[in-house]
C-alpha cells in the first residue's frame, strides 16, 4: 500500500507541457525561464583536485 504525502505544493503531474508557457508571470514561469536559459548556455565545466600525501 503506498502512503500519501500530505503537501501544500500544487500538484503540476496533470499540467500538460505545452501549458507551460502559460505561466510566464509566475514563480514557477520564472523558475523555468531560468532553468531553460542555463540549458541554451551552459557555462565551463569546473573540477579540481588537491591531494596532499
Amino acid at each position: 500500500m503506498r502512503d500519501e504525502i500530505e503537501s501544500e505544493l500544487f500538484d503540476l503531474s496533470a499540467l500538460p507541457l505545452d501549458r507551460l508557457r502559460e505561466l510566464d508571470d509566475t514563480v514557477l514561469g520564472a523558475a523555468l525561464e531560468r532553468v531553460q536559459a542555463e540549458a541554451e548556455k551552459p557555462g565551463k565545466a569546473v573540477s579540481g583536485f588537491d591531494s596532499i600525501i
